[in-house]
């Protein structure tokens, strides 16, 4: 189940999303960054009520020399490899937020703000370097067709929570090497 057979190459989106999760959480070990300890493959766009880092493929589908969303000159030639599939894969880590007012009303400190953009803003980052470090570190995820990052954006506040989340066009089909 959720393998489908497309001119000889096998695909699994889901084990390829479980291997990205997992580098995930490499990354954020070897940077001494806390990732959330509720971590998930979602079926879609994940819907949350505490703490927690989500990957999922927005959309797969047959690849046939470019990626979603992806002009030509924007891909380094060489890198993708012919046939198979490419997906638009989703990194999601959510936090708590200071951005909600105390009891009393008066809102977070300036200091307290800061700070916790910078720890989006450091998902941002390590986001980035789990999926395209995967590929650069000798293709321990994607192989050695590649992803291409699509960009970033917060989510919420919502509830005293925020997120971030990164989107990246990645090659599939290669086979992985975790």
């Amino acid at each position: 189940h959720g393998r489908r057979r497309r001119s000889g190459l096998m695909i699994d989106p889901h084990a390829d999303a479980v291997a990205a999760l997992a580098r995930l959480a490499e990354v954020y070990a070897a940077a001494r960054v806390g990732l959330p300890s509720r971590r998930f493959v979602a079926a879609g766009l994940p819907v949350w009520d505490e703490e927690c880092a989500a990957v999922w493929f927005e959309s797969v589908q047959p690849w046939s020399g470019g990626l979603p969303g992806v002009q030509a000159d924007q891909m380094t030639p060489g890198v993708m490899g012919a046939g198979g599939a490419s997906g638009v894969l989703v990194v999601e880590v959510v936090r708590c937020s200071p951005q909600t007012a105390r009891d009393d009303g008066t809102p977070p400190s300036a200091s307290a703000e800061t700070a916790a953009a910078g720890l989006v803003h450091r998902d941002c980052q390590l986001a980035w370097d789990a999926v395209m470090g995967a590929t650069a570190d000798g293709g321990r995820l994607f192989g050695t067709h590649g992803a291409v990052w699509l960009g970033w954006r917060t989510v919420g506040p919502m509830g005293g929570l925020v997120g971030s989340r990164s989107r990246f066009a990645v090659a599939l089909g290669a086979g992985l090497r975790v």
